[in-house]
């Protein structure tokens, strides 16, 4: 059996009481600023989320502050950046291990990776490696640019090695996106089937609400994909509500919003442009990174898209095109040769085309029956059924 030496024992005690104490100083602050501010409890309690006793209990030390108190707080007192910097400082180095993975969660939404970062490496000297290595993959996601397929293998490697049942299920929800963004729409429907049941089962509040968010996430996009437009306006529905009380849900928020905005790119032009609108000014709201410039891209292709098809406030649009866009656009235009070269230089490059890059390579070439029945297929197969609209639409089968 191994002994943990008198030196050590000491020396950890020692630490607990430092954190401890930065702690009580840290909620003993907050709660004199809090009434200077002339905030009473029930005022605090509202913007917590909580009934006024979770308030008394946090500031008599019943029970840790958590990491989304002390920011609605922080917001609350609407102190100056450096001040929460320092206070979010000092909460992570002295919050018990459960508050640094709820810590991790809430900053991960909001997608503040720098600071996510230091939680990591704190969750790492504290020895839980396994929650540490799951959000440093999330922050991976979104801070660095990355092979999808590699990505997604990286993932399935990591879900093998997962042991906590709270962990597992954000796993199994990464792997929902990385295999939206490889383009596998088929099999994502089966990643979900139990993800909902296991969700209940959480006994941490927190976690629970906000993987409740999460799924929601993905049934947004996953439901869009497969066509199944109510299932997906209500999923983003939700998760704007959430939205609307807290404001830790900000990259949820703009799938959202974008998922909405292309939800009505067929049905109705200023209702799709206004929801995709809404998910690029957001964006400028979060602090840059490269998963979310790449996000803001995808969603601009969304908005030249939807331009593009109804044929409206085209000026200047070509000037922002590339790839699909552009040949859709020049076919648009009756400049079917262009549009062509266009892909077939796509071809070269990813040898192959997609669904969509097949429909319009069709209608570049005369609305190319074989070439549009391909199209349908390949969407169908990807489990792409949203967009299998256009080649149904263009077949005469809708």
């Amino acid at each position: 059996m191994h002994c943990i030496s008198k030196d050590k024992l000491n020396e950890l005690k020692k630490e607990k009481e430092e954190n401890e104490l930065l702690m009580d100083n840290l909620v003993s602050r907050l709660d004199g600023e809090r009434c200077v501010a002339g905030i009473k409890k029930k005022e605090l309690a509202t913007q917590w989320g909580v009934s006024p006793s979770v308030v008394t209990d946090v500031f008599k030390r019943r029970t840790q502050m958590s990491f989304s108190y002390l920011t609605k707080t922080n917001d609350l007192l609407k102190k100056s950046d450096t001040s929460k910097l320092n206070d979010i400082s000092n909460y992570i180095r002295s919050a018990k291990l459960e508050n640094l993975q709820e810590t991790m969660e809430y900053l991960s939404l909001r997608g503040d990776f720098s600071i996510l970062d230091q939680v990591i490496n704190k969750v790492k000297e504290k020895g839980n490696i396994e929650w540490a290595e799951i959000y440093l993959l999330i922050a991976e996601r979104y801070t660095e640019e990355i092979n999808f397929m590699e990505f997604y293998k990286k993932i399935k490697e990591k879900e093998k090695q997962v042991k906590s049942p709270e962990m597992n299920i954000l796993i199994e929800l990464i792997l929902c996106q990385a295999m939206y963004q490889c383009g596998n729409y088929s099999l994502l429907s089966e990643q979900l089937k139990d993800l909902k049941l296991n969700i209940n089962n959480i006994t941490n509040r927190f976690i629970k609400k906000t993987y409740k968010i999460r799924l929601h996430d993905a049934i947004a996009v996953i439901t869009l994909q497969q066509g199944e437009l109510k299932k997906s306006r209500k999923a983003c529905t939700e998760v704007l509500k959430a939205c609307e009380t807290d404001s830790m849900y900000k990259i949820a928020e703009v799938t959202a919003l974008g998922k909405l905005g292309e939800s009505y790119i067929f049905e109705d032009y200023y209702v799709s442009k206004a929801y995709l609108e809404s998910a690029i000014s957001k964006i400028d709201l979060i602090p840059c990174c490269y998963g979310l410039d790449k996000k803001k891209e995808q969603i601009m292709d969304t908005m030249n898209f939807l331009k593009i098809y109804h044929w409206k406030e085209i000026d200047e649009v070509e000037d922002q095109l590339s790839g699909m866009e552009l040949a859709y656009y020049l076919v648009k235009k009756g400049n079917n040769k262009g549009a062509e070269n266009v892909l077939l230089d796509l071809k070269k490059k990813n040898g192959r085309l997609s669904d969509l890059q097949t429909y319009v390579l069709a209608l570049a070439r005369d609305s190319d029956k074989d070439l549009l029945k391909q199209s349908l297929k390949m969407c169908e197969e990807n489990g792409n059924i949203f967009y299998s609209f256009l080649p149904k639409k263009k077949l005469g089968f809708i």
